[in-house]
């Protein structure tokens, strides 16, 4: 059966007269731009963008490997800019082609905003890069997607105090994995355990579908406790993010015994 995913990106430039030209002779300022539709994070499947300027512009290949991808310079002329989009893809596609053309305002007019919309479609794409493209918003059958922000945990008295990362956490043997909230409950801790067992037990299938339905799940929980016990999950794989206020992951980053174990503990706190 045959599957369509699409996703769009945008292209754009602004462009407007100097108000005195550069001693190059330069009688305009641009800037060039690639990104998501309605701020959606494309770098989930974007692996780098290249801009081809006029060979007349020093470094004519400007490649950018994280976001912004953006080039702002200096000029005097209208031209043509071939932009390519390499993908996280290990199969074809692996890039696609945009001949973009770049204008410059006459004198007296005013400046330019362009945008230009761009649909990606790819035909059965690999479970891999489809739940990157799940990741950066992309649609098609059962499609969503997005980041999960789980709020950055207080510090206790005894934290050290900076900007290091949490300490990992010893494995403990599977029988006392338990959630420090649960105190000496021992029989909730068992409880706890068998149906994470259970679960590990019958497998899941970490399509499309089911990140979708993990990620509605993470994100509707409130309690500090809980969220608490997803990041004690996600800090011993070391894939995260923290900033001042969240503790950040990405779900198709993660392995499936880790998403094993967020769906068990998601399904436990039901």
């Amino acid at each position: 059966m045959s599957e369509s995913i699409q996703i769009k990106i945008l292209l754009g430039h602004s462009a407007q007269w100097r108000k005195k030209p550069t001693p190059e002779g330069f009688t305009h300022d641009w800037k060039m731009v690639v990104q998501g539709e309605e701020g959606q994070d494309i770098r989930h499947f974007v692996e780098k963008v290249v801009f081809h300027l006029h060979e007349s512009f020093q470094r004519p290949k400007r490649v950018f490997k994280d976001p912004p991808y953006e080039v702002a310079e200096s000029g005097y002329g209208s031209f043509m800019l071939p932009v390519e989009v390499f993908f996280r893809n290990k199969e074809e596609p692996r890039k696609v082609l945009f001949e973009y053309d770049l204008v410059l305002p006459n004198l007296h007019d005013p400046p330019i905003n362009e945008v230009r919309s761009e649909c990606l479609t790819f035909q059965n794409p690999s479970e891999e890069f489809k739940k990157k493209l799940l990741m950066a918003g992309a649609t098609g059958p059962g499609v969503t997607g997005g980041n999960i922000q789980i709020p950055k945990k207080k510090k206790n008295q005894g934290d050290t105090a900076g900007s290091e990362p949490p300490k990992k956490k010893k494995k403990k043997d599977s029988s006392s994995d338990s959630d420090s909230s649960s105190g000496d409950d021992s029989e909730g801790n068992e409880v706890s355990a068998a149906k994470k067992e259970i679960k590990e037990e019958t497998g899941i299938t970490w399509d499309a579908t089911n990140l979708k339905q993990l990620h509605k799940q993470l994100n509707a929980i409130q309690d500090p406790s809980q969220l608490q016990e997803i990041v004690n999950i996600v800090e011993s794989t070391q894939i995260y993010q923290l900033t001042t206020s969240t503790f950040d992951f990405d779900l198709c980053k993660l392995d499936e015994a880790t998403l094993n174990k967020l769906h068990t503990l998601v399904e436990s706190f039901s």
